[in-house]
């Protein structure tokens, strides 16, 4: 995928970083990079998978844009790294994040069960669980929504899976 791909519907050509950058944005750029380095740590994934992953992490975003706003951006990290645990022990990604300068708060979102963005990554897959039965007409339950309406939590979904697709057609 690059910038002058219909994901980012571009009415001129990009041709410099400068360019990107004042498009895009940095918070923007960096997501889309950080995107495309996760998803070739998970070669194997399939277009399904790594839209699935994307879902989660646009999902855990706009969950903690309600719940802990100042950390929506780790929580977007976090929700993206989540499946490369199955692939790498937990005290190797430990390293690997750490050596890279990634926050605590995203490792500790990872890996420790006490942290804020570990409990919203669980409360994330119990509510993405929650909307893809809602979706398919089965019986569904959601016994917290940590003060989220149905509703919101339906938008969260919906504008979660809408990311997802975008970005995956664009790779």
């Amino acid at each position: 995928m690059h910038i002058n791909s219909p994901y980012f519907g571009l009415r001129k050509e990009i041709t410099s970083i400068v360019q990107a950058v004042a498009y895009l944005g940095y918070q923007n750029l960096k997501d889309y990079i950080f995107v495309l380095l996760t998803s070739s740590l998970l070669k194997s994934a399939d277009r399904n998978e790594i839209a699935k992953i994307l879902k989660q992490a646009f999902a855990m975003r706009y969950i903690a844009e309600k719940l802990l706003p100042a950390h929506a951006d780790e929580a977007f990290m976090v929700g993206l790294l989540d499946p490369v645990l199955k692939e790498v022990e937990k005290e190797e990604i430990k390293k690997i994040l750490q050596k890279a300068g990634v926050s605590d708060n995203i490792v500790m979102g990872l890996l420790d069960e006490d942290s804020s963005l570990y409990r919203i990554k669980e409360f994330t897959k119990k509510v993405l669980s929650f909307c893809e039965k809602v979706s398919k007409n089965e019986q569904a339950d959601l016994k917290d929504t940590e003060g989220l309406s149905f509703s919101e939590l339906d938008e969260i979904c919906k504008r979660a899976e809408k990311e997802a697709k975008a970005l995956v057609s664009a790779l």
